[in-house]
């Protein structure tokens, strides 16, 4: 229900496999561009196994000067109130 504006939700609209092989990729791009890394297997998921939504046991959170408490809407500081994150 947050996609169009929580910053945390930006894969929401893939299905979960190509979720999953967009976000090995990213790690794998971002190994070899900071840190001139490669590894010799490829970057490997180990997560596979992890339901689509509901498994993280910890988030970061957010809380504006008039108390609401959620993610920041995405590409500025603002608060997106939530009341639950799938």
């Amino acid at each position: 229900r947050y996609f169009n504006r929580c910053g945390g939700c930006d894969h929401q609209f893939m299905s979960l496999e190509i979720q999953r092989k967009e976000k090995t990729l990213m790690v794998a791009q971002t190994l070899a561009r900071q840190a001139k890394i490669s590894p010799r297997k490829g970057v490997e998921l180990l997560g596979e196994t992890l339901p689509g939504y509901g498994y993280r046991s910890r988030v970061t959170l957010h809380l504006d000067e008039e108390g609401h408490l959620g993610f920041f809407e995405r590409k500025t500081s603002e608060i997106v109130a939530i009341t639950e994150c799938l």
